[in-house]
């Protein structure tokens, strides 16, 4: 069986999973055009906790897609046709 069609029924919310901190992640990137839009004082007086925070998201981000990727792959060696409940 392919593995397309191992995670079929699963596509839609693996996309919507991996697109949202994506998304984020992206726009966060975007922090360094902050000195375009706020005075040269702000940027000196809080770059320093800008880049603590962004990097902390991208963290988070890596380490979501890192446990996303093992969901699926548990999904896949495990042939089941419904979601594992990580909540149980």
């Amino acid at each position: 069986m392919e593995l397309g069609q191992k995670t079929a029924a699963f596509q839609k919310s693996l996309a919507l999973a991996a697109i949202w901190p994506m998304a984020g992640q992206i726009v966060l990137m975007a922090v360094p055009a902050l000195q375009t839009f706020v005075s040269d004082e702000f940027l000196a007086a809080y770059w320093e906790v800008i880049l603590v925070l962004l990097n902390f998201f991208i963290g988070v981000v890596v380490a979501w897609l890192q446990l996303l990727g093992v969901a699926v792959y548990r999904l896949i060696e495990r042939g089941e046709a419904e979601p594992i409940d990580t909540h149980a």
